[in-house]
């Protein structure tokens, strides 16, 4: 059973200005339904921890979202507390279908945190899963390789969307901004085996 003694909570110091932000710039229905969203998600990945007997060694809070650091675990257990977050997501849209705001963010949040790129849940599974059928060096090797594909999708895509609807640089450069951030794997993923 997972101590909440033993379980140390961060929260980094520009959390407070990120939310001052928000508050400011977005509406306070939509960022209520934001944040309950991101709530349950993260609740169900810890909840999965607990049901699989993993104990939770610290949740830190930052203004990309929330971490939650585990003890070591098998590629199995990781594709489950990957998968877990989504699944609460999708969870909260389906039992939420009379408050359209809060299903749409749900879903929204659910299919943003499949896409197949670490440290993204997507990429989690990703890497287990090709962790599990193939060894170790190939393994690396095939995930480096699939996010790398998706990311030249993703830039054909905004080029597309840029040159046919004449959206501008915006996406396009994100995108650049994106291709730019070494793609981690195997080796700058700790607590999976």
């Amino acid at each position: 059973m997972i101590s909440p003694n033993r379980i140390k909570f961060y929260l980094d110091s520009w959390v407070p200005v990120y939310v001052a932000l928000l508050l400011l710039t977005i509406p306070f229905k939509p960022l209520i339904c934001i944040m309950i969203s991101i709530t349950v998600h993260e609740l169900f990945h810890f909840l999965a921890a607990i049901i699989l007997k993993i104990p939770v060694t610290s949740v830190r809070f930052h203004v990309l979202g929330i971490k939650m650091t585990a003890n070591t675990m098998t590629n199995l257990q990781e594709m489950v507390c990957a998968l877990a977050g989504p699944l609460g997501g999708l969870t909260l849209a389906w039992v939420s279908n009379k408050y359209f705001m809060l299903s749409i963010c749900a879903l929204l949040h659910s299919i943003f945190n499949l896409i197949p790129l670490y440290p993204l849940d997507g990429g989690r599974v990703l890497f287990a899963l090709i962790s599990l059928l193939l060894p170790r060096g190939k393994s690396e090797w095939m995930c480096k390789f699939f996010q790398g594909m998706f990311l030249s999708l993703l830039f054909a895509a905004c080029l597309y969307g840029s040159y046919r609807y004449h959206t501008g640089a915006p996406l396009l450069l994100l995108t650049i901004l994106i291709l730019q951030i070494k793609i981690p794997c195997k080796e700058n993923l700790v607590g999976v085996q």
